[in-house]
């Protein structure tokens, strides 16, 4: 039995994941007799290590464990005894506060984080500044939606980002869980009243098709309008990312890092690669969508933050400019 053969530093280069592997197989492996077995235990520390294989591999059987469901869903834990969700919350909490949430997610979820073909870089993740929050945006926001709370593989997905007179793209907040439709139209109309989106986008699918009519009943009811832009989906993920991960590669979003959900969102934005073999896509989905909504948006000017007083104000500041009044009632060429 072996317990913990593999350690950090060993899975950090993929030549010595190699040497390791062919020591395995080659040497200790064929130590054992005809009728010995051999059994691995470990945490799983790289997408590429003898553990993760050893997993893949079809000849061996495998048990996997992990503390709860995901890095921000603490459903199905496994030893409520031992680590209940405030318990695990805390932990969670305390490699966060150390800037290694992908600790947590490696020693408590056996989810190693490989960036080697991540189709973000953990550099493209730029926090706000203390200016960023009180900068004035143009607000939106966009939804992946998922079917129902029976559906593991998915979950709904908003998130609400803020374009600024330099047309940085600011995430001010994400919003992501196992919903039935009647609860995620009630987050829609939170985001709508919290934070007023100039356009909510939404894919323009199956599930946007059947609860569109819903929606709009809702709307009547309740007395809230929300300006709902359907965008014609794309197949391909990688394609469909593309335009958000143009801005990540040049500097161009900025993200909340002192919320509760960036953690979250971070873990699973980098393990995206570019097709749908992520387990989780569906925060990256609609940060996706709301980048390729923010494509529609022409550049924007100081002017477009203006309310109509200010407007006016302008308007009457560049009237006295052309007409050569210096703005005290005296003209700028003769004085009087």
């Amino acid at each position: 039995m072996c317990d913990d053969l593999e350690d950090d530093e060993q899975v950090e280069n993929a030549d010595r994941r190699s040497k390791f592997r062919r020591w395995f197989f080659r040497a200790a492996k064929q130590a054992l007799g005809r009728h010995g077995s051999a059994r691995v235990h470990g945490t799983i520390l790289h997408e590429d290590s003898l553990l993760s294989r050893l997993r893949r591999n079809r000849t061996w059987k495998h048990l996997f464990y992990k503390a709860h469901e995901a890095f921000d869903d603490f459903s199905n834990i496994l030893w409520p005894e031992q680590w209940p969700e405030e318990r695990l919350r805390d932990r969670r909490q305390e490699f966060i506060e150390d800037g290694d949430s992908a600790g947590y997610a490696q020693e408590f979820l056996n989810d190693p984080l490989d960036h080697s073909d991540a189709y973000l870089a953990k550099g493209d993740f730029i926090p706000m500044k203390d200016a960023d929050y009180d900068a004035e945006k143009i607000v939106c926001a966009a939804a992946d939606f998922a079917v129902s709370k029976a559906d593991k593989a998915n979950r709904t997905s908003f998130t609400v980002g803020g374009k600024d007179v330099t047309n940085l793209l600011h995430f001010i907040d994400q919003r992501v869980g196992r919903w039935d439709p009647t609860e995620w139209i009630d987050q829609m109309f939170y985001i709508q009243q919290r934070y007023n989106p100039e356009v909510f986008w939404v894919e323009d699918g199956v599930i946007w098709k059947a609860v569109k009519s819903m929606i709009y009943r809702e709307m009547q009811v309740r007395d809230i309008r929300i300006n709902f832009e359907a965008i014609l989906p794309v197949k391909d993920k990688g394609t469909r990312g593309r335009s958000f991960q143009r801005r990540m590669r040049s500097g161009q979003c900025r993200f909340d890092m002192k919320a509760d959900w960036y953690p979250g969102m971070e873990q699973e934005l980098l393990r995206f690669t570019g097709t749908a073999a992520a387990t989780l896509d569906d925060q990256f989905d609609s940060a996706a969508l709301l980048s390729r909504g923010f494509d529609d948006f022409q550049h924007l000017e100081k002017e477009d933050f203006f309310d109509e007083e200010q407007e006016e104000l302008e308007r009457g500041f560049w009237a006295s400019r052309r007409s050569g009044d210096s703005g005290n009632g005296r003209s700028r060429l003769t004085g009087y």
